[in-house]
């Protein structure tokens, strides 16, 4: 694997959660007519994409000694995001419409293997300490 810096990583974390946090808490919930989510369900997500910007963002800012726990952290989170997705693509599977599955899709995509590259990155010899 190639050399990641892990501070960056915290910050392409925190952008794209501030990025997921304005589509489901502005966008996706007047578009509900297009999407078949109830316009409940993105606020929840918004709401826990902003908590996960935050601590990306306090990763990024103080950039601690601990980087690869927070960063073990912030993977494991991001991978409970994605299962919270996956419940709610199946429980509101007869509603959704093929744009909320494709936003949702290509979400999932992106925070599945951004989890992948943080997880992998705490356990990486070669990360800057």
């Amino acid at each position: 694997m190639k050399n990641i810096d892990p501070k960056q990583l915290f910050l392409l974390d925190f952008i794209g959660a501030s990025c997921s946090c304005i589509f489901l808490g502005f966008l996706l919930p007047l578009l509900e007519g297009y999407t078949g989510v109830p316009s409940n369900i993105p606020y929840l997500f918004a709401f826990i994409a902003l908590l996960l910007a935050a601590y990306s963002s306090i990763s990024f800012r103080v950039y601690p000694k601990n980087w690869r726990r927070r960063m073990k952290v912030i993977g494991m989170l991001n991978f409970f995001y994605c299962g919270l997705t996956i419940l709610l693509l199946m429980r509101h599977r007869e509603t959704i419409l093929p744009f909320g599955w494709a936003y949702f899709s290509i979400e999932l995509i992106i925070v599945f293997f951004l989890s992948r590259l943080e997880i992998r990155t705490s356990r990486s010899e070669e990360a800057a300490s």
